[in-house]
């Protein structure tokens, strides 16, 4: 599958279905969640990187993204205030969540305390009450285990209209049962047979009111 046909084949997944809407307007912020960083000295580039010369501008699901007319909003990060994004001109409309080093080794849990964090202050940002996740690999589980309920201290908010992920291991990974030892929690939690998948799978519902997708690559 090209590349341009797996961008537009998600894009068709946020917009396909009736519109979802959040009194009485519907959200069009989305928040891109990565999966899970084997490099932990670098960021994660799954949604793409900046293009040297160009200003503003970016490759992969984000530069897609601003062609079809979203103004990317800049990188959320617990490390890093956010509140002065929006005097850089229009309304943004699309974020990416970076995860900050100790959410990064550990396992779902605390990406989805951050996750919930981040979604506050997208909301925060933009005026939006529901917010649109796009989510790769096991950024999907991280997203199901807030909205499902799945962390203590963490309640899901009903701040979340759309659910799309992408080549997420919705019953576990069986390659993180081969590399849990090398690369600790952060693997062995997406294990097929982890406490937390299983009671997503088989315990908690996921929230009605919101749309899903999960492509698989």
């Amino acid at each position: 599958m090209s590349a341009r046909r797996f961008f537009l084949l998600t894009l068709v997944s946020l917009f396909y279905s009736l519109p979802v809407f959040a009194h009485g307007a519907r959200s069009r912020v989305v928040l891109l969640v990565p999966g899970m960083s084997v490099d932990i000295t670098r960021t994660k580039a799954a949604w793409g990187d900046k293009i040297p010369g160009m200003a503003g501008r970016w490759s992969g699901m984000i530069g897609f993204f601003q062609q079809q007319g979203y103004a990317f909003g800049g990188i959320i990060s617990s490390h890093v205030r956010h509140e002065k994004m929006q005097r850089r001109g229009g309304k943004k409309t699309v974020f990416m969540l970076n995860f900050s080093k100790e959410a990064v080794i550990d396992g779902l849990g605390m990406k989805g305390l951050e996750l919930a964090q981040a979604l506050v202050r997208v909301r925060r940002l933009t005026g939006a009450q529901r917010i649109i996740l796009v989510c790769h690999s096991a950024g999907g589980l991280v997203a199901r285990a807030y909205m499902q309920g799945g962390i203590a201290g963490v309640p899901y908010r009903g701040d979340v209209s759309r659910l799309i992920t992408i080549s997420t291991p919705q019953f576990g990974s069986l390659l993180a049962k081969s590399v849990g030892d090398y690369l600790g929690t952060r693997a062995t939690s997406l294990q097929a047979g982890a406490a937390l998948i299983r009671r997503l799978n088989d315990r908690l519902p996921l929230p009605v009111g919101v749309l899903y997708a999960s492509i698989i690559v």
